[in-house]
């Protein structure tokens, strides 16, 4: 019986060193061939197959236990796991961004609602789902009564404006407000946006747009602001063109109007052009840069209004409005200085003969020490008038603190 026991024992050890030979290499070849696979991974596609590959692979390794370094390959499948998922979800966030700002139809905005959905507390997500939401909504509106009233519109934006505070976001709602003509808000939405993405054209669309409406609302004045803002698109300037001519034509003289960056006083009005003088007057500038004789012809008072102050506050096509006057500045006999030549400018000074005739509108206008293109009590010297009172003597050219009333004749031909 003892042998028989021994012979048993014996056996049983023989047979579990076979099983665990068998284990052996059952391991091994679950090892090799989980190492295959991992890595083979590194050249498919970035997919969801292949997260659920590493995912898979995580509980291979897991199930060898402490073989070989199985514990550091779980490791590794975690960390891709978890690198390639961020990357699938970014992948599919910037994907549905870039379709929103295409998006026109309904079917594009339920299925971006729902992929933004799935996106959950991702970024953005959840204020763009709702955004698409809100969309829907306000399209299902208009399409069940016809025309939707302003107000339901305008308490969608509102909305869209609290869900949402990223560039992004305020991009697309301002392609929101320009689609359903609230331009101004448009506008004013792509102005803060600055240079994020096409942001200053679509800007100078709204503007434009607005601009139109407030003309045909009979609004010039407010639409002649944004017309020069944006003169550079589309047919604004043109457009800027007409308004002013329009407010020039109705406007007395006294009355205060806007020509390209500035305001203006009507200072005298014929049949097919009006005479403008600025309201503010130019501060500090010097008659001359240079000591010794001068005049009106050979100022650079004179040149500077001429060439760098027109293209710096008035539109080309506004600019091509201001007529040249032949401008005669007489000798002042009184000191004996000499006028100078005649000249043909757009911009001129005020003269002796200016202020005698226009003297009534001029006392409330002229509020500061000015230049007038009249030569003074020396050959160097230039006029000056106040508003109430001419110093024949005038100043030296180059005298600073003396402010400057430009003026110019506006065709309304």
């Amino acid at each position: 019986m003892k042998e028989d026991k021994q012979a048993t024992i014996k056996k049983k050890k023989s047979n579990d060193k076979v099983d665990n030979l068998n284990d052996e290499e059952l391991l091994e070849q679950q090892y090799q061939n989980a190492i295959r696979v991992f890595n083979s991974m590194s050249c498919m596609p970035m997919t969801q197959s292949k997260l659920d590959m590493y995912n898979h692979l995580k509980e291979e390794f897991d199930s060898l236990g402490d073989y070989k370094d199985s514990k550091t390959y779980v490791k590794q499948c975690k960390e891709q796991y978890k690198k390639l998922k961020e990357a699938i979800i970014e992948k599919e966030y910037e994907d549905c961004c870039n379709r929103l700002e295409l998006a026109k139809s309904d079917k594009a905005y339920q299925e971006l609602s729902r992929r933004f959905k799935k996106l959950k507390d991702y970024k953005e997500s959840a204020k763009l789902a709702k955004q698409c939401d809100l969309i829907l909504t306000t399209n299902a509106k208009k399409n069940k009564n016809g025309v939707i009233g302003k107000g339901l519109i305008a308490l969608a934006i509102v909305c869209l404006l609290i869900l949402s505070s990223t560039r992004f976001g305020r991009y697309n709602i301002s392609r929101v407000l320009n689609k359903f003509t609230f331009y101004s808000s448009s506008a004013e939405l792509y102005r803060n946006l600055d240079s994020y993405k096409d942001s200053k054209n679509r800007y100078k669309e709204s503007s434009y747009n607005e601009a139109v409406r407030l003309q045909k609302d009979g609004k010039l004045k407010d639409a002649q602001k944004i017309f020069y803002d944006v003169n550079t698109y589309q047919d604004s300037a043109k457009r800027l063109v007409e308004i002013e001519k329009i407010i020039l034509s109705d406007a007395q003289i006294g009355d205060t109007v806007k020509v390209g960056s500035s305001s203006w006083i009507i200072l005298d009005k014929q049949e097919d052009k009006v005479l403008c003088i600025k309201k503010k007057p130019i501060s500090n500038i010097v008659y001359n840069n240079n000591d010794g004789d001068v005049s009106w012809d050979t100022s650079q008072i004179r040149n500077y209004l001429n060439s760098e102050f027109i293209k710096e506050n008035f539109s080309a096509e506004e600019a091509a409005k201001i007529e040249p006057s032949e401008v005669i500045t007489i000798d002042n006999t009184k000191f004996n200085t000499k006028g100078g030549n005649k000249t043909q400018d757009r911009l001129y000074l005020l003269s002796l003969e200016d202020v005698d005739k226009y003297g009534s509108v001029l006392e409330d206008t002229v509020t500061k020490s000015s230049w007038l293109h009249t030569s003074g009590g020396l050959q160097s010297a230039v006029s000056v008038y106040n508003g109430k009172e001419v110093n024949n003597y005038g100043n030296l050219a180059t005298k600073e603190h003396v402010y400057a009333y430009p003026m110019f004749w506006y065709s309304l031909e």
